[in-house]
């Protein structure tokens, strides 16, 4: 069976108007079949739905493009390589140096935890004060 471009060229060939205006039957490969009024409404056909096939391409393209953007702006750790809850104080908690307590003293990570706790809570009772 002709592939799908072989049987475009086939049509195509014929340059008498008579053949042109004959009826087309295109039977793809999956037992799907089409019958147009001659090769100008297959060529029509043809076209449109390439140009649609195009346009969906490219909106699968745009939204991979944003999808990948959310993924690493997710992952990436705030700048200076803080984790912090609140990105207009960073610096005020490492997680870097609570893994490297949690590794050498559990006790002195946690210590650090409660330290960063307490002076972010003082922080807002200072500015409540105000």
């Amino acid at each position: 069976m002709a592939t799908l471009e072989e049987q475009i060229a086939q049509m195509s060939l014929g340059t008498d108007e008579n053949q042109n205006s004959k009826p087309v039957k295109l039977n793809l490969g999956n037992g799907v079949v089409f019958d147009f009024n001659n090769d100008e409404e297959l060529s029509a056909n043809v076209a449109a739905a390439l140009s649609q096939v195009r346009g969906e391409v490219e909106t699968l393209k745009a939204t991979k493009a944003q999808l990948e953007q959310e993924l690493i702006n997710r992952t990436t750790v705030p700048s200076g390589g803080y984790v912090t809850r609140d990105e207009e104080s960073p610096g005020q908690f490492d997680m870097n140096v609570f893994i490297a307590k949690m590794q050498k003293d559990p006790p002195s990570a946690f210590n650090y935890v409660d330290e960063f706790r307490e002076s972010k809570f003082t922080k807002q009772l200072t500015e409540l004060e105000l």
